[in-house]
């Protein structure tokens, strides 16, 4: 997950995202506004960590994709 705005400028975000690309698949890099994906980010670390019930289900080996999808509508 990769926290928006990218860099300082344009040039910096550009070569910023070619270094991703060089390591991710487009499809493994997700990028986010820092604003609307703070609290949900929270949320999620509160609910596993926070629940105990969770604890043994929140592992690598048990989940096999993670998706969230926040529509920005404006």
């Amino acid at each position: 997950m990769i926290e928006r705005p990218i860099g300082c400028d344009v040039k910096i975000a550009v070569s910023l995202n070619d270094v991703f690309s060089s390591v991710f698949n487009e499809k493994q890099i997700f990028r986010i506004d820092h604003y609307f994906g703070k609290e949900m980010v929270q949320n999620l670390i509160a609910l596993r960590f926070g629940n105990r019930l969770y604890e043994s289900l929140w592992k690598s080996n048990c989940i096999n994709r993670v998706q969230i999808i926040f529509a920005n509508i404006c």
